[in-house]
């Protein structure tokens, strides 16, 4: 869970999200990097460099199971 919006998240790239992140709500901070990293991709301006619907499934699967068995 972000603490503040972000509004140019591409200022944010080569620093930890941890500081964004709420410790209260418990998310590990490598699945929430693994979500940031891709949200990242899909704002890429070149449409070629965005990973398209199904990349964007098949790498969030492993999350939502990972946390369906917590």
């Amino acid at each position: 869970m972000l603490v503040f919006q972000v509004t140019h998240i591409t200022d944010i790239c080569e620093e930890s999200i941890a500081p964004l992140l709420d410790p209260e709500a418990g998310a590990p901070l490598c699945e929430a990097d693994c979500v940031f990293v891709l949200a990242q991709e899909c704002l890429e301006s070149e449409k070629r460099r965005r990973p398209t619907m199904s990349t964007v499934v098949e790498k969030l699967k492993p999350l939502l199971i990972g946390s369906s068995s917590a």
